[in-house]
């Protein structure tokens, strides 16, 4: 089912709302939020045919959403890549992530009141401010 890596973007884009969230566990505009955020910071892709960096989000959101298996992710139906084309992607998605958008995308609980709701599971997705 798997084509080029633009198919694949692609394929991933065309699933319903309800698919595109379980495989992704953000909603897609939020996730082309996220892409734009990240191209300010990422490499170009190192060849034509490098792994372009929509598809490098989407594997890495993947493997967020999985609990952190990159041989599931890597054979997912619309992504299909090796362990070890998933672990750079991780590593390289994660360290943009980290360094340049921590402020914007990972906060992290202040008060015990917060802290509750997350250890309750009443979590709420924010968008970050543009």
């Amino acid at each position: 089912m798997a084509g080029s890596y633009s198919e694949r973007v692609q394929q991933a884009f065309d699933l319903n709302d309800r698919q595109f969230y379980f495989q992704f566990h953000l909603t897609k505009p939020l996730v082309r939020l996220l892409i734009s955020d990240i191209r300010e910071f990422a490499p170009p892709p190192r060849s034509i045919s490098g792994i372009p960096l929509e598809l490098k989000v989407l594997v890495f959101l993947n493997f967020l959403a999985s609990g952190g298996y990159q041989k599931r992710v890597g054979s997912t139906f619309l992504l299909q890549l090796s362990q070890a084309s998933v672990s750079r992607i991780v590593d390289e998605m994660s360290r943009i992530v980290a360094v340049n958008l921590k402020s914007r995308y990972i906060i992290f609980p202040s008060t015990v009141e917060e802290v509750n709701k997350k250890k309750e599971g009443n979590v709420t997705i924010e968008l970050p401010a543009h």
